[in-house]
Formats: structure tokens, sequence, C-alpha cells
């Protein structure tokens, strides 16, 4: 099945990232003067979840709720924090505000899909549920026990978040049926190694050790183009309300 892991759609998977990386960078301890005592911080993440309401969109009439889209921007935030960035910055914020249209975008674009499959029949097997756990699990390099502490740390269990791997399986079959494998030329490959080689700016791999992954990156640019043009033409059959 081809996989479009373009954004984290799954909640088990920003759920556990977030139990990882940690979600609460708000508050600090330390000691003020001398005193034994605690300070809190707060930290700017470019958003206040207080603004954020609890659905974010309807869709078809579906609600969409905040947790995932929370959950996707801290993680943002997280990483710009990670690599230093002041997030009290025009820069930064304005960052944020496109990550925050960006998500909601994305969201929406998931509830699509998952809503079209349904309405085709399509379904997810216990096997292929169990084979898209073990993929995630491989991925995350981390075994099915460590899983289940990250999800217990959030009041969760698998049996909670199996409806998020049966999306996963409803996606990628939903794409296997509408998405050509794309033809690759030989001058497309010619062309993106050339610019990556002009971009690199150092001594690159030569084209036949590159060939592979350029041609598999050409493939999925290909196919997410045409997953694109589908998407857009539900939306334009949608009913879409969007509150952030």
């Amino acid at each position: 099945m081809k996989k479009f892991y373009t954004v984290i759609f799954s909640t088990v998977l920003a759920l556990t990232l977030v139990a990882c990386g940690g979600d609460e960078p708000e508050q600090v301890e330390g000691d003020v003067n001398g005193d034994n005592g605690e300070i809190e911080q707060d930290i700017d993440l470019g958003f206040n979840e207080e603004d954020i309401p609890e659905v974010i969109a309807t869709v078809n009439g579906q609600e969409l709720d905040r947790d995932l889209y929370i959950a996707l921007l801290q993680q943002e935030a997280n990483n710009l924090l990670m690599q230093g960035v002041d997030m009290g910055t025009e820069e930064a914020q304005n960052y944020m505000n496109d990550a925050k249209r960006e998500y909601l975008e994305k969201l929406v674009d998931e509830e699509l899909i998952i809503q079209v499959a349904e309405e085709r029949g399509i379904t997810a097997t216990e096997e292929e549920v169990d084979a898209e756990i073990a993929m995630y699990l491989d991925s995350m390099q981390i075994e099915e026990t460590e899983l289940n502490e990250m999800l217990d740390a959030q009041g969760l269990s698998m049996d909670d978040v199996r409806e998020d791997f049966i999306d996963l399986v409803l996606r990628a079959k939903f794409i296997d049926e509408e998405i050509s494998t794309p033809n690759i030329t030989e001058d497309e490959i010619e062309a993106t190694y050339e610019e990556l080689v002009a971009n690199t700016g150092e001594e690159a791999p030569t084209l036949d050790e590159y060939r592979e992954d350029i041609e598999q990156y050409l493939k999925s640019q290909k196919e997410q183009e045409e997953l694109n043009l589908i998407i857009k033409d539900l939306k334009e059959e949608s009913e879409i309300d969007r509150f952030v």
C-alpha cells in the first residue's frame, strides 16, 4: 500500500510524540533569592490554547476536536524551541500562524479521505491493522510494551487508539485505488540529480548511488500532486466549516 506520511495524521502518533518529548513546558521550578520556593515561568509557544475552540472544524457534519490539533502545534513549537528559536519574534509568530492554518487544512484533508473511503465500503482487516501497528513501532524504533507505557501515561490504551490505525489502513487502501504509479523518466532523474548537486555545494555521490532515492522522491512527489487534486475535488463537494 502507498504511504503518504505528509502529516502526523493519527492521534496516536501525536500523543506518542508528546509523551516522548513532554507536553507541558509552561512551568519550571527554581530558587528565588535563595528561597526554596517554586516559581512558574510561561513559555511562549506561539499560540494560546485558550483561543482554540473545542471543535476546530466540521467536515460534512463530522466534528474535529482540538486535541490532535493542539498536540501537533505543541510539537511544532517544541521543535523550534529545541533549535533555540525565540518564540517572541515576529518571524516565529508568523511561522506558528502558518502552522496553525496548515495543520487545520491537513486534518480536514485526512478526514475527507477517511469519509470517502468508508462511503466506498473500504474496510480494514485485523491483520492489516496489526501490520500497520508493527510498521509504526518499527518506524519509532520502540517495542509495543514501550508504546503501551507511553499511552498509559496519557490515560490511553491500545484499544483506545486502534481506531486511528484502522484509519491509516483505510487511507492507504483509498490511495491505492485512486492513484496510479507514476512513470519517472531518465531526464527527470538527471535533472533532479543536477539540482541536488548544485544545491549541496560539495562533492556528492554519483547519480547511480542516488538513483533509487531520487526515483522514489519523484514518485512520491507526483503521487502527492495527484492526491492533492483528489482532495481539491472532495473539498468542492463537501460542507466544511472552520472555527480557528
